[in-house]
């Protein structure tokens, strides 16, 4: 082995390095979410909230029907252009104590996302339906 060949192997071992894979991934949340339509995030959180206060677990495709439904009734209504956002809009949720993630996933039924795996994400605030709420 040259000096050259050991020199690449030592620089090698960075890509699969699991912290600076947790802090590129955070660092490019926090890009899209400085990005990202303030007023559409406000949006976002209040459907993220809406919808854990009902579901005890969900995915973000009911959060995207809301937003859908929002966007065709309010004219005040502003949307992103980068849908990334979602992203930061969910770290936010759990940061604010609404939901944690799951270790599952579910296909998405938006066309958009070609049936992908979302994550499941498991409510904090769901409040139960029972006849005395």
């Amino acid at each position: 082995m040259t000096a050259l060949s050991d020199k690449w192997a030592y620089e090698q071992a960075d890509l699969f390095n699991p912290d600076k894979a947790e802090q590129a991934l955070n660092e490019a949340v926090e890009r899209v979410e400085q990005h990202a339509n303030s007023v559409w995030m406000d949006y976002a959180m209040n459907a993220v909230k809406l919808i854990a206060s009902h579901r005890a677990e969900f995915t973000t495709d009911p959060v995207w029907a809301i937003l859908e439904r929002w966007r065709r009734s309010d004219e005040g209504f502003e949307t992103t252009h980068e849908r990334r956002a979602m992203g930061a809009v969910m770290r936010n949720a759990v940061r604010a104590g609404w939901c944690v993630p799951t270790n599952r996933t579910q296909p998405s039924v938006r066309p958009v996302c070609h049936r992908r795996d979302l994550r499941i994400w498991a409510s904090l605030i769901c409040r139960s339906m029972t006849p005395d709420d």
